[in-house]
C-alpha cells in the first residue's frame, strides 16, 4: 500500500505545522527551483539509504525519488556515478517533460516516500 496524496489531505509534521506545499505553487516547473534549495534537497536523498519505507516500498533516498518519477534502471546507474545523484536526477526530471516536472509532483513523491523530513526543513527553501 503506497502513501499517495490526496490534493485536500493534510500532512502535518511533530509539532502539528503544516507541510502541505502552497497550492500556488504545484504547478510550477521544476526548473524554478533555486540551486540552494536543490543543494539542500540533495543532502537528504544523496546519502544511499537501505530503508525501505512499508507503505510504498520504495528505497527512501534518491533511488526511490528516481523510481517514483519513472527513470530506467539505466538512468538509476548513471545518477549513481554523479558526485551529487539527486541534483543530477532532478536536472534530468526538469528536462524531461514527459515525466511531469514540477514542484508539485516532487512533493508527492517525498510525501510518498515518508520523508517529512526533506519536506520540513526545506519547505521555506522551495516556497521562495
Amino acid at each position: 500500500m503506497s502513501r499517495k496524496m490526496d490534493e485536500d489531505m493534510e500532512i502535518l509534521d511533530d509539532t502539528g505545522e503544516s507541510l502541505n506545499l502552497d497550492s500556488r505553487l504545484t504547478s510550477i516547473p521544476l526548473d524554478a527551483l533555486r540551486r540552494s534549495s536543490r543543494s539542500k534537497i540533495a543532502l537528504y536523498l544523496d546519502d544511499q539509504s537501505d530503508i525501505i519505507d512499508e507503505d510504498c516500498g520504495y528505497v527512501t533516498d534518491w533511488n526511490g525519488l528516481a523510481e517514483l518519477i519513472g527513470f530506467t534502471a539505466l538512468e538509476m546507474r548513471k545518477f549513481g556515478r554523479q558526485k551529487s545523484p539527486t541534483q543530477d536526477l532532478l536536472l534530468d526530471w526538469e528536462m524531461t517533460p514527459a515525466l511531469n516536472p514540477t514542484l508539485g509532483n516532487l512533493w508527492k513523491y517525498l510525501i510518498e516516500l515518508g520523508r517529512l523530513d526533506v519536506l520540513q526543513d526545506c519547505r521555506s527553501f522551495v516556497s521562495e
